[in-house]
């Protein structure tokens, strides 16, 4: 168990580090300037992806998340993508207090000169990342957590999934968006899950901007004062506990047994691939600001 573990982190290293490396290739060559900058993840993620299969010699059939979801699950997971949002926004807010509107800076960067085509910012904001994020956090990365308490595993695909957006702006929302997205496909056995809910929850995005074109999302905006923030986090409180009611149902639809592992061992928490992945995080980080 400790060597799949372990398989977990390098997986995630190995496609962290050749997604940055991608990315650096890219802006110091110019070699796949044939491709607009917007769709970056085809050569920044799926790349990555396909070698990792490649050198790995893993085959998809070695991936057990690809149960076809029935129609009440895809209802269930359309009203989760609502229930989270309560607390993606304060969560997101939160962020906004320690580093400003970084988020807003770097999707305004991102889209230069598509702010108003609906069928890009759709493809690349929302089509893209859902599939190929997907794969690579909840198909590969999770595979290896597989043998392990489902929700320590939970919470490290979201530390992971966090850190695979290399930016403190969007750390804490997409910590936790990972955890959803871990428990959905676990409890369905289906990666088709954890693209239906990424791809809603990003495509709401790409509908604010195409509605918001005329405002510049960059800029500073007045955040709430605590009275709001308790208040938005007592409905996420609420919401939440619907979550997992509504998780409860789905895992009785797919006929999900709990894993009688358990994955709460120090040794396994306090682990020199981790300490490694948060280091080398931290110097991108430091490198890109």
């Amino acid at each position: 168990m400790i060597k799949s573990y372990n398989k977990g982190y390098i997986s995630f290293f190995g496609l962290l580090l050749t997604y940055v490396m991608m990315t650096f290739i890219s802006a110091y060559t110019g070699i796949f300037d044939f491709i607009p900058s917007i769709y970056n993840q085809i050569y920044t993620l799926l790349l990555p992806i396909v070698l990792y299969f490649i050198f790995f010699h893993k085959d998809f059939r070695d991936y057990k998340y690809f149960n076809i979801l029935k129609i009440e699950t895809i209802l269930l997971l359309f009203l989760i993508s609502y229930l989270i949002l309560p607390t993606v926004g304060l969560l997101s807010i939160i962020g906004q207090y320690f580093v400003g509107n970084q988020v807003g800076e770097m999707i305004k960067e991102f889209t230069n000169g598509y702010g108003d085509n609906f069928i890009v910012l759709t493809i690349s904001l929302a089509v893209f990342p859902s599939i190929f994020e997907e794969v690579a956090m909840r198909g590969i990365v999770l595979n290896y957590f597989k043998l392990y308490n489902i929700h320590f595993a939970a919470i490290m695909n979201g530390v992971l999934f966090g850190i695979f957006h290399l930016n403190f702006g969007q750390f804490i929302y997409t910590f936790f968006l990972g955890i959803i997205f871990a428990y959905a496909v676990i409890y369905t056995k289906s990666i088709f899950s954890g693209i239906f809910l990424h791809f809603l929850n990003n495509f709401r995005q790409v509908s604010i901007l195409v509605n918001n074109k005329d405002i510049d999302i960059s800029q500073s905006i007045e955040l709430p004062g605590m009275q709001e923030l308790l208040i938005l986090g007592g409905i996420s409180v609420i919401t939440m506990f619907l979550v997992v009611i509504i998780f409860r149902r789905i895992k009785k639809i797919s006929g999900y047994k709990a894993s009688t592992y358990e994955a709460l061992n120090v040794k396994m928490i306090v682990n020199p691939f981790l300490c490694l992945i948060i280091l080398f995080f931290i110097a991108i980080l430091f490198f890109i600001s």
